[in-house]
This record gives C-alpha cells, sequence and structure tokens, in this order.
C-alpha cells in the first residue's frame, strides 16, 4: 500500500469518525421521540398476562440452585423463559474472557419435575452468525430469550463488528423447542449505521401480538428505548425513554393495557439511584426519567408485578443494593406502585470481598412460580425459585401487618 493510499484511508476515517460523534450527540441530546410515529389511538395496548394458577405447596417455597458447573472462564447476561412444554430454557454468553472472540450464546434446559438442568449447549458462535449475516462478527453479547403467542422462542443478541459496545448491533433466531434454531437475522433499529444497539430485559407483548424489545443505546450517549417488532422481526417502531447519558438497560413492568413502568440503570452523576419512568396511554408517551430511592452502582435490575396472592399487584425488584458495589443483591418490594420500596431479602451479601452478582433477570411462570438468573462472579449462572406465599412470610416480618 502506498503512502497516497494510507493517507486517504486515515483521512475517510477521520471524517467517518467526525460524522459518527457529531450525528450521534444528536441522537444522544435530543428529547425522547417516537422515530416511526403512530397514533395514541391506533396503539394497540399492554397484554396483561397472568399465571394458569398457582400451585399450593403448604407452606413457603424457595430453591437455590446452580444452573451448571463451570466450563468456561466467564459467564455473564443470563436470561430465561417458560416454553410450551412448561420446561425453563435459560440462556448466557461464556468464554474466555467478555468480548473475546471465543464467546459463544449458551443455554440449558430445566424440564418439569426436574431438580437440575441439564448440560450446557452452545446455542450461537461467533462464526456461525457470521455465516449467517455475511459479515463479519467481531465478538457476541447479551443475550434476551422470549415466547411469543404462536409458541415460537425469540432468541435476542448483540453481536459487534467494529469497535466495542457502541458498535453494537440486535440479531435475532428462532425456534420451536429451544434447542433447534433459525439462522440469524440481523433487526434494523437505527437509521444511523445502525449501530449502538443492546438488549438487556424481558420483552413484553402487545394485545396484537408484536414483541416490544427493551433495548438500549452506549454510542457516545447511555439511553433507553423500547423497540417495536413485528412477528417477522421487522422494526416498526421506536420510543424513546431517555437521553443523555444516564439511564439505560430498560427493565419493563406493565400495569393494565394502557400503563407500564420502566425501571432502568443508572450510569449517571451521583446519588447513584435507580431510574424510573412511567406511560399511561400505551406506551405512546412517557414522562421524564426521575431516580427512585433505590441504590444503583451503575448495574442491571429486573422488575415484575406480582400476580396472585396478597400481594396482588405489588412490584418486587432484584437489584444490587448499594450505591458502589455489586457484592449485595436483593429483593425489593413496593407496595405503593414504586414510591417506597422494603428490602425483603439479600440473595447475595459479602461484605468482604469484590465478589459480584449482578444481571438479575425475573419471570413468573403459568403455575405462579418467580424464577430468578444472575451471574455470580462472573463464574456461575445462579438460579432461584419462589413462590407467592414465601413472598408473603417475607413481607409479613419485614413490614408486620403494614
Amino acid at each position: 500500500m502506498n503512502i497516497k493510499s494510507v493517507v486517504s484511508i486515515w483521512s475517510f476515517d477521520k471524517v467517518a469518525l467526525l460524522f459518527l460523534v457529531v450525528a450521534g450527540a444528536g441522537l444522544v441530546y435530543r428529547q425522547p421521540s417516537t422515530q416511526f410515529p403512530i397514533e395514541t389511538g391506533d396503539s394497540p395496548g399492554f397484554r396483561v398476562i397472568q399465571p394458569d394458577s398457582y400451585v399450593d405447596y403448604g407452606s413457603d417455597l424457595y430453591i437455590e440452585r446452580v444452573v451448571f458447573k463451570p466450563f468456561t472462564t466467564i459467564v455473564h447476561a443470563p436470561t430465561i423463559v417458560e416454553g410450551p412444554d412448561d420446561a425453563l430454557h435459560t440462556f448466557w454468553y461464556g468464554g474466555s474472557r467478555e468480548g473475546g472472540k471465543d464467546v459463544a450464546i449458551y443455554g440449558a434446559t430445566l424440564d418439569q419435575g426436574d431438580v437440575s438442568w441439564s448440560d450446557p449447549r452452545q446455542v450461537v458462535t461467533r462464526e456461525q452468525t457470521q455465516k449467517d449475516l455475511n459479515r463479519y462478527i467481531k465478538k457476541l453479547g447479551n443475550p434476551v430469550v422470549t415466547i411469543d403467542e404462536l409458541k415460537r422462542f425469540w432468541l435476542f443478541y448483540v453481536s459487534v463488528s467494529v469497535g466495542g459496545w457502541a458498535g453494537s448491533s440486535i440479531n435475532v433466531k428462532w425456534s420451536d423447542d429451544g434447542i433447534n434454531w433459525t439462522p440469524a437475522k440481523r433487526l434494523i433499529t437505527s437509521p444511523f449505521l445502525n449501530l449502538s444497539t443492546l438488549v438487556k430485559g424481558n420483552p413484553i407483548i402487545y394485545s396484537d401480538g408484536h414483541l416490544v424489545v427493551p433495548a438500549y443505546h452506549e454510542f457516545i450517549g447511555k439511553f433507553a428505548e423500547l423497540i417495536d417488532v413485528d412477528m417477522d422481526g421487522n422494526v416498526y417502531n421506536k420510543r424513546r425513554l431517555s437521553w443523555g447519558r444516564e439511564a439505560l438497560q430498560p427493565s419493563i413492568m406493565v400495569r393494565n393495557p394502557e400503563q407500564a413502568q420502566v425501571y432502568m440503570r443508572y450510569a449517571g452523576a451521583k446519588p447513584s439511584r435507580v431510574m424510573l419512568t412511567e406511560t399511561a396511554d400505551k406506551g405512546y408517551s412517557w414522562t421524564t426519567p426521575i431516580k427512585t430511592q433505590l441504590p444503583n452502582p451503575d448495574a442491571a435490575i429486573a422488575v415484575l408485578g406480582v400476580r396472585g396472592g396478597a400481594l396482588e399487584d405489588a412490584l418486587i425488584m432484584a437489584f444490587n443494593n448499594s450505591p458502589e458495589s455489586r457484592n449485595r443483591l436483593s429483593l425489593g418490594l413496593s407496595k405503593d406502585n414504586g414510591k417506597s420500596w422494603v428490602v425483603l431479602h439479600d440473595f447475595e451479601y459479602d461484605q468482604n470481598t469484590a465478589e459480584r452478582f449482578s444481571y438479575p433477570y425475573m419471570i413468573q411462570t403459568t403455575n405462579g412460580h418467580y424464577h430468578l438468573v444472575y451471574a455470580w462472579n462472573r463464574s456461575l449462572i445462579k438460579h432461584v425459585v419462589f413462590n407467592n406465599r414465601w413472598l408473603e412470610q417475607r413481607a409479613l416480618a419485614t413490614l408486620g401487618n403494614n
């Protein structure tokens, strides 16, 4: 390559970088908006999913287990879903290090009635994604799994072709059984080179069957949004939830067909608190994000509405209960729609070490049980299951009869 060619490439890169910075700044600091506008009357509304039944064990239920024995150096970002056959399916990424070329998406299954998870299986590799998309893939990141109304598995996951996580894109694969998967499809989430979009948090379903995928950006700024996806994996609408450099990794909690709340990880100036935004018009518009009373050490959270039992309509949240460290993973309860919170339980708390218990992901299954998965010091994936009776006992012990 001659000197002229080198200079030309260098100049092009500088111009491209300048364009990215200027355009990205506009994306970060503009007010929240809907990229593909729809009228509020046309919005289908959120689907409220109730468990089919509540299994009465006669007492509270609380079980902790490890999903698998270590077989990669690090594991992170677990996600979990209940399949059509009532089996549980969990997925995570693992490899020699975060961002390593050997990182792959793995999965395991817990069949109904079993007490141990299946052996891990490799579900997505960098090489296979590269082949599916016909583009260079540098590394893989966060997975998120869900089930649609047709009982199909959707596995969303992050890939990067150039740079760090700020250069991420979202891909999706489908499966009928959670074992055999279609080739990957790349979601078109942004007109801005389709870059800097990542996933973390439970997708939800509109009343018309379409999916709402919580997403976030890390290019220049850090902000959250919701992506509306049709049944073919095409993005047809986006709703901005925050702007600037503060809130990301949204976790959405549907209250009824018109109202929902989104709680977000906080990456801004102190005091470090979980962020909250709300909608009362089916997600068409969202309030300006505010800080809650809950601490947040720039870490992911997971929130659910309680369905069934004496705490019906209360909120529970798995979160790192510290403004600075991920060494404490707790369960919070709110009985007043998120205005105030109490801590019911510590899943993990190690005051003397730098252990990290992070990236919680929580669901409620059709039998009414709650399932939490999280990364234990990035070396194990832990699975916790509990029921409403256990929640009620913890609330009684903490709050009395209030």
